[in-house]
């Protein structure tokens, strides 16, 4: 083979290893590597229920006690679940709706279900990370907003409560 035909070659194999051939004859995208998919996917699968959640109920309903049932879960349901998930993707190369119609034609709608509660998840998502935005841009003001709010809140109790105690007192 000329240098051309090895370059054509060589070109086709790498664009082969980043795309599959869909079910509608289009080439579909892949991973670039295998560190890009394991980051997506932790990212995906850690939210803000395992952050913020988690540790205040841990917290709240007895530590240790509440470990267990989390763990079970987790070993038992959610991980098992997740390499399905993974396995059926990677088998048949298809998206989610497509996926569960071609297991069971019926169930398309489970499919697209999830679609709709991912949606939903995503707005969840953006309303907390846009709080966030705002007590971070508002952390940097001065005076704080809070600091200003929790000044008067505790004046105004302080207040109240001389002036509770010169009724008493009979002033």
């Amino acid at each position: 083979p000329t240098m051309p035909e090895l370059a054509r070659d060589e070109q086709q194999n790498s664009a082969s290893a980043h795309a599959a051939e869909a079910t509608d004859g289009k080439p579909r995208l892949r991973w670039s590597s295998h560190t890009t998919f394991l980051l997506a996917s932790i990212g995906s699968a850690i939210g803000f229920g395992n952050v913020w959640r988690f540790p205040m109920m841990a917290y709240s309903y007895g530590g240790g006690a509440f470990m267990l049932p989390y763990l079970i879960a987790l070993f038992f349901a959610a991980i098992p679940m997740v390499v399905l998930e993974f396995a059926l993707g990677q088998r048949l190369q298809r998206g989610h709706v497509a996926l569960v119609a071609h297991i069971a034609p019926r169930w398309e709608g489970l499919g697209w279900a999830t679609v709709v509660g991912t949606f939903l998840s995503a707005q969840y998502y953006q309303t907390l990370l846009a709080y966030c935005l705002v007590y971070l841009v508002n952390a940097f003001r001065d005076p704080q907003p809070w600091a200003v709010e929790e000044a008067a809140r505790s004046l105004s109790e302080s207040s109240s409560s001389l002036d509770g105690a010169e009724a008493s007192s009979g002033l």
